[in-house]
């Protein structure tokens, strides 16, 4: 008979926090269907979503503004945008150095 106490499980990751990253927008937020930005089905859908940053919410005015003003956002801008909205002068973009 084992009378020890059980010991909880501890996660592997503990730098991840409760929410893991959407998969779907990055948790910006937003995504471009057609060229036109929609709302993150997973938020809309209530499921776990982290809010967005400052740098994401930022992102997303423009994003809008950009579209109510009649000006076409190309795929490839919005998703270079998304990606360096992940990173902050504290925690820098990783680049790689010239020889």
């Amino acid at each position: 008979m084992q009378t020890e106490l059980a010991v909880p499980a501890q996660s592997y990751l503990p730098f991840a926090g409760d929410v893991r990253r959407c998969f779907e927008c990055g948790d910006v937020g937003i995504v471009l269907r057609d060229g036109f930005p929609v709302g993150c089905w997973r938020k809309n859908a209530g499921a776990g979503h982290n809010p967005p940053n400052p740098a994401a919410t930022v992102l997303t005015r423009t994003v809008w503004n950009l579209v109510k003003r009649g000006i076409v956002i190309q795929p490839q801008h919005f998703e270079l945008a998304a990606i360096l909205t992940r990173h902050s002068s504290a925690r820098p973009f990783q680049r790689e150095r010239e020889m």
